[in-house]
């Protein structure tokens, strides 16, 4: 269901995003091409136009891009990347967020990481966006059972049974993508208060997958 409504999202962002912006590029550039007696002046902002329409398909393009396998998590890790992302809200002033990471020195699997990565964005989103957040905590902490990830705000609440059974919905998406790793997900909210979130992941240590291995293997 999860990559059911990705696919869905990335196609509508697709359309609605790169297709609307490039449109806007070759309606300029038809104009260029069909209109006779245009003034140098005229001439000079469509080629302008087209070309920060054709700008603005390539950001489009990156941030998906970004959004289905962020680079950063490969260059920095899940501390690092997520690291980058609260310095980078904290710029804009709309909320601030506190960081705090336990444990995370040893190697993740992309899975975890990439799903621990997105549900930091789309909790985050929803905090700017929905809730009116003014501050907003990330704790994760990673021990020998898995990887707990702890997001609290400020922000107004809503009702959990409507929202989390919306078909679609962000939260009903990322629910999908946590259990999809056999972990749970935890609301804690009501409307006119702040939201507590818990995801709990559970890990395979190296050592044990190797002595599983070997057993099998004898």
């Amino acid at each position: 269901e999860a990559e059911i409504q990705e696919r869905k999202r990335i196609g509508q962002e697709l359309h609605d995003g790169l297709g609307q912006m490039l449109s806007v590029a070759r309606l300029n550039i038809s104009a260029l091409q069909q209109k006779q007696g245009l003034s140098d002046q005229r001439k000079l902002e469509l080629t302008q136009s087209a070309m920060n329409s054709v700008d603005q398909a390539f950001i489009g393009l990156r941030d998906i891009s970004h959004n289905l396998s962020p680079s950063v998590l490969a260059e920095k890790g899940l501390p690092g990347a997520l690291k980058d992302l609260t310095e980078q809200v904290n710029k804009s002033s709309h909320i601030h967020v506190s960081l705090e990471t336990y444990g995370l020195n040893g190697t993740i699997d992309s899975l975890t990481e990439n799903t621990l990565y997105r549900a930091v964005q789309e909790l985050l989103n929803n905090s700017m966006k929905h809730a009116g957040a003014h501050f907003l905590n990330i704790q994760i902490v990673k021990n020998e059972g898995g990887i707990t990830l702890i997001v609290e705000d400020d922000g107004k609440g809503f009702d959990l049974n409507t929202t989390i059974c919306s078909p679609g919905g962000g939260l009903s998406n990322l629910r999908s993508r946590v259990e999809n790793l056999n972990g749970d997900l935890f609301i804690d909210t009501v409307p006119g208060r702040g939201t507590i979130i818990n995801i709990v992941i559970p890990i395979k240590e190296k050592n044990n997958a190797k002595s599983v291995n070997k057993s099998a293997g004898r």
